[in-house]
């Protein structure tokens, strides 16, 4: 996965600047994150580019009063439209909206995640599906209209809610990701390798003793709103280093505090729920980072220095998986500053 570029807020500045991308783009993906919160009801525009030179065009996503999502896209006479009923109902406090094309294959797909105030962070409840319309017929997005849509900002071009706008060669798959920077040292058998160097087939330790990863996948994040990863502290988690794992990738912890709260051993809890601002906290430092993505034939814990992350498998969760205020709940009672113990 490739970014062409990234910007953040309403004036659209530049947080990065990744390869050109190809003067027309037949395929790719457009990531945009707001805050509605505050917002006044009805009819709002998200986004909205007009071509000021050469044959008309444009682009153009709009909130319409009934909580639906118009995506119209335009090249000279031609029009490519998008509706998604049901994407922000009432009390929608923010959006992670993405819409990806594929001109030769006449396909195109526009996507909704429902966001708390601040990002996925700060949903009090378990995360909405998706919500997700397709759409035959897109029309392929010209490399100066990229250009203008990621980095020209001005009155009128993005919700002043705007978090920050992406343009990628594919449109990243919804929900929240799991994964671990490639640097993690992950614990085999005959010692610990970082993340990255792993293959499909290698033997790491788990909680149940050696197995085989079943994949080994790579994804690059925006380091910015809801995907910004979590940067877990040593020696508060872990012994050796810190550890820098995706907002959706699940610990486990373990101790009194579960046991006493859940009647549960160990929990696994969502890194996202662990930013305390002290031993946990978003890392912003970069503009994207690569994450590594292990799974395992069946669903287990890979152990990660003092750490247990769950792996992707098919299958149940190996441990009960805390709902966000439950997790809230589990973290204010631990106290500040003491190391945790992590499976």
């Amino acid at each position: 996965m490739t970014w062409y570029g990234l910007s953040e807020g309403e004036g659209g500045a530049g947080a990065m600047r990744g390869p050109a991308p190809p003067p027309v783009m037949a395929r790719g993906g457009l990531v945009l994150e707001v805050a509605l919160a505050g917002s006044r009801p009805g009819p709002a525009t998200l986004l909205q580019h007009s071509r000021r030179s050469g044959w008309a065009g444009g682009l153009r996503l709009t909130l319409r009063g009934d909580g639906a999502l118009l995506l119209v896209h335009s090249q000279g006479d031609r029009d490519s439209t998008l509706v998604l009923d049901g994407a922000a109902p009432p009390g929608t406090a923010g959006l992670r909206v993405g819409y990806g094309w594929d001109a030769p294959a006449g396909r195109a797909l526009l996507l909704a995640e429902r966001l708390g105030p601040s990002g996925a962070d700060e949903a009090s409840g378990p995360a909405p599906p998706a919500a997700a319309a397709t759409g035959g017929a897109p029309l392929p997005l010209l490399a100066e209209d990229a250009e203008a849509i990621v980095f020209a900002g001005g009155a009128g071009a993005r919700h002043p809610g705007t978090a920050w706008l992406g343009l990628a060669d594919v449109l990243p798959d919804p929900g929240r990701p799991s994964g671990v920077a490639a640097a993690t040292l992950v614990l085999t058998p005959s010692g610990s390798a970082p993340a990255g160097a792993l293959r499909a087939g290698d033997v790491v330790l788990t909680a149940a003793g050696p197995a085989p990863l079943a994949a080994v996948g790579r994804i690059e994040l925006p380091m910015l709103g809801a995907f910004a990863p979590v940067r877990l502290r040593a020696p508060f988690f872990g012994r050796g280093a810190d550890l820098v794992i995706a907002p959706g990738q699940r610990v486990v912890l373990s101790g009194i505090e579960p046991e006493y709260l859940f009647g549960e051993e160990e929990v696994l809890v969502e890194a996202r729920h662990l930013t305390d601002g002290r031993t946990g906290l978003r890392d912003r430092r970069a503009a994207t980072i690569a994450l590594v993505r292990l799974a395992l034939h069946r669903p287990g814990l890979i152990l990660a220095d003092a750490l247990a992350l769950e792996a992707e498998a098919p299958g149940p969760a190996p441990r009960p998986v805390l709902r966000p205020h439950e997790a809230v709940a589990l973290m204010s009672m631990r106290e500040p500053g003491r190391p945790r113990r992590a499976g």
